[in-house]
This record gives structure tokens, sequence and C-alpha cells, in this order.
């Protein structure tokens, strides 16, 4: 086997010229012929046969191509600063066999397992799938993104995230994904930004005159920008750790004002966004979220805390007997510890007995589907039967994207019961999946901009009102809990 005939494809050499060249494995001692020292490309590969079973030294080989991708996971691995080696676990972490390399991608040496790498860190071999896995998914995203040679491709795309409201088209969100991988922070900028402009926006709607065309474009920008805090937060987090990782150590309520924000325009575009972001990050949080449920601040506050709960157990298996555990106590106690105006324990247990209700996941998102299809065409999505919808033939996945990007009060029966029986699809969706293939998009008819904005808007001022009837809403000069910056009085009191 010329298994030196890899290393010098990988170094730029054609395989077939690199067997003629380059000297059998079993002919290659501790320096090479002409007696200078043998490079640790070729001291890996030595070593290759002799200290690893065919398995191993096919993954490592697999990886040993790749100096890019190694580069890639190296650089998001988490190292301490400074590091000039690393190992890498193929089975075991304590005993190995072990794989060390530079975090340049170049690799050094293998060790059989029982031989120690020594003081240098060690990455766990489920921490290595996690990096390859993170990987297929950032090649697979750049594969969608426009070409970076186009001049104005990437701000065109990025305007269409801003402008486009519910129109976002799958393809063009995973294409943003890619660049969104690149550059958390300036993710968390233009989300922060579009936040401060829904105040203005608030105010000049309510400022209106008769004007037809002022109404359009007002309205319309307050809607887009709904939508586009939701793409971008969606952008930001989608990706695990990075834009926790800027954050630092305020990650933890990063998290959780995140989560508040999505669910304070009471959408169920922003709920479900809410809901993929807190099983995505499960286990980050589930504290969180066992808080919120000790004291919720509303009613629509504890049913979110239930179903991200479930959401994420869905999607993590590891988190079902903790978050069944949530459950218990909520059923046993007869009460969440909230204060009024949140209904108590009867209300509480009554959400954690529907989520319990048995049913697969397969019946439950053909269900969830069925409903949407008869909201999306006009009729009442809680009765079945009745005439056709007109979207029979659209898969139930992109009937429950379309769904997933509505205005409509998340507070509705049928919006409670679809987005409940679509937790199984959503906990295993791809944050893509959230939005309508460009091939369907005008299966669904646009929403009027004016009356969703009308719409959105009076129940704020509703929530608004019963806040302050209930004395729930914050002082007027405190800083307004949107996350806007302004004063209460001056942000969501007006």
């Amino acid at each position: 086997m010329v298994v030196a005939a890899i290393g010098a494809e990988r170094n730029g050499v054609p395989g077939r010229l690199a067997a003629a060249t380059v000297p059998r494995l079993e002919s290659v001692g501790p320096s090479n012929p002409a007696g200078g020292p043998v490079s640790h490309d070729l001291h890996f590969l030595e070593r290759l046969p002799q200290r690893l079973d065919p398995a191993q030294m096919d993954f490592a080989l697999r990886l040993y191509r790749d100096v890019e991708g190694m580069r890639w996971m190296a650089a998001r691995a988490s190292l301490p600063e400074g590091t000039q080696r690393f190992a890498f676990s193929l089975r075991d972490p304590q005993e190995g066999p072990f794989v060390l390399a530079t975090p340049e991608g170049r690799f050094v040496t293998c060790l059989a397992e029982g031989m120690r790498p020594g003081g240098i860190p060690v990455l766990n071999r489920d921490r290595l799938d996690s990096l390859m896995s993170q990987l297929a998914e950032y090649r697979r995203r750049e594969g969608c993104a426009p070409a970076l040679d186009e001049g104005e491709s990437w701000f065109a795309l990025f305007r269409r995230l801003g402008e486009a409201g519910p129109g976002v088209s799958r393809e063009d969100f995973a294409a943003a994904s890619f660049l969104a991988s690149l550059t958390p922070s300036t993710l968390a900028d233009s989300a922060v930004r579009c936040l401060a402009r829904l105040p203005k926006l608030r105010a000049a709607a309510r400022d209106l005159r008769r004007d037809v065309l002022d109404a359009r474009r007002v309205f319309g920008f307050y809607v887009n920008q709904v939508h586009a805090l939701g793409h971008l937060w969606l952008l930001g987090l989608m990706d695990g750790e990075r834009l926790l990782e800027v954050a630092g150590e305020a990650s933890r309520t990063f998290l959780l004002d995140v989560l508040r924000l999505l669910l304070l325009e009471q959408t169920v575009a922003g709920w479900t966004r809410a809901l993929w972001i807190a099983a995505r990050h499960g286990r980050r949080c589930l504290p969180l979220l066992r808080e919120v449920l000790e004291a919720p601040s509303c009613e629509p506050e504890l049913r979110f805390a239930l179903q991200a709960m479930e959401c994420a157990a869905l999607a993590h298996s590891k988190l079902r007997p903790e978050v069944e555990r949530c459950f218990d106590r909520v059923l046993q106690r007869g009460q969440t510890g909230a204060q009024a105006p949140v209904r108590g324990g009867e209300y509480a247990k009554a959400w954690v007995l529907w989520m319990r209700e048995p049913g697969d996941a397969a019946s439950s998102t053909r269900a969830a589907a069925g409903a949407a299809r008869r909201a999306l065409s006009g009729g009442k999505a809680l009765e079945a039967g009745g005439g056709p919808t007109g979207l029979e033939d659209v898969p139930d996945a992109v009937v429950l994207a379309a769904y997933a990007n509505l205005t409509v009060d998340p507070e509705q029966n049928d919006a409670l019961w679809i987005v409940r029986h679509a937790l199984p699809w959503l906990s295993r969706a791809r944050a893509e999946d959230l939005y309508v293939p460009g091939d369907f998009l005008s299966r669904f008819p646009a929403p009027d901009p004016v009356e969703e904005g009308r719409a959105l808007l009076q129940r704020r001022r509703e929530r608004v009102t019963t806040q302050e009837a209930t004395g729930a809403a914050p002082p007027r000069n405190a800083p307004c809990p949107c996350g806007s910056g302004a004063k209460y009085k001056r942000c969501c009191g007006r």
C-alpha cells in the first residue's frame, strides 16, 4: 500500500506521479533516503498502519486530506490561546488512540491505544463529531451562497431580509446563513438597530392622517422590521455558540432577552423562531425556562416556557428526564409560583396534561399541517372537512413553514393548537426549514401590510393597557422592557 502517495497528493503532487516518486512506507525509517529529518506528514503516514486499525486509519486519512476543514474545526474547538499542537481521540478520551495535529491543520503523528498525548489539549470523539457536523453544515450553506464577485449580491440579499418580510424565501435565508456564520456580531448589531426603529415607527403610525400611501409605507415598513428581527436573531443563533461567545459573560441573560424580544410583538413568526432557538440551545435554555416557569410575568410567557421545554426535549432526548421532572413538579404543586395577573396552578396543569396527550410525531405533524392549510386558505383551522383548500399538493413541511411566517396572534385558539402540534416538526427542522421555498411562495397570498400593521399595533396597545391596569407595567421612567433603550413612557408605554 503506497500510503505516502496520499501525502504527496495532499501537498499538490498528482496522485499517479506521487506513487512513482514517493518511497513506500515500508522503506521510510527515522530519516529519509537523503539523510535529512522526516517531515511531519511522512512521520504521521508511516505510523498509521502500525498504530491504528483499518477503520481508524480511514477516518484519520479523511481528515488528513482536508487541511482547510481541520483549520476550520481547530478555530472553533475553543483551544487554549497559544496552542501549538492538540490531539483528538478516535475512541476513548483517556486511552486513545490519538492523532496529533496543529491548529493550522497539519498532522504531526498518531498514537496507538494506551499511548498518551502528554499535556496538550485533547478533543474527545463526541466533540470532534460535533465539529465535523458543523463543518458539513457550513459547507452546505456555502454551496447555497451567491458568488462573492457579483458586486452587490450580498447587499441585495440582506436588503431582502429587511424589506421582504414574510416573503423571504428558503433559498435567500440559506444563502444569508453562510455570511452570517462568518460575522455573528454584525447580525446582533443589525438586530439592535432594527429594534430601535420600532418605537419610531409606532409613533409615526399613531400620527398618521388619512394618507393611504403614507399608511402603506409606514405600516409596511413596521411589519417588515418585525419580521427582520426574527430573521436576524435566527441567523445569529443558528450556529450554536458563535454569537454567545461574542456575548461572553452576558450570554445567559442575552439568550433570555432574545427570546423575550421575539415574543414581544406576539406573532406566530416570532413565537416559532423563539421555540426553535430554545430547542437549538436546549442545554443553555432549560435553566432559564425553569426560572420563567417558577415566576412567569404573564400567561403567554408561561405557555412559551412549557412549549419550549417540550420542544427542547424533542430535539435533545437527553433533556427529556429533566423536562419531565419540571412538568411533574407543576402537576404536584398545582401552581407555578406566579403572582397575578397569571392564572395559577390549574391553568399550568391543564397545559402540561395537554402536552402529555398520547400521539406520535408523524400524526401530530400531519394534523398541524392540515389545520394550517385550512387557516392559510381562509377557512376555520380547527374544523375538519370542508371544501378544498387549494394547497393539497403542497408538502406538509412547506405549509407549516408558511404558517410559521404569519403575524397572527399566537394566543388565538387555532394558532395555539397548530403550534403545539407542530412541535415535533419544529424540533427537527433546520433554521431554513422555517421558510417557504421560492417555487412555492406564489401559492400563499401575501397579507395586506396596512391591515397587518394595524392589527399588530392594536394588539400591542391592548397589552400595554392591560399591563398598566393590573400594575404589571414598569415605571414610566424605567427602561422599556422591549430592549430599545428608550424610557417606557417614550416607547411601548406611549
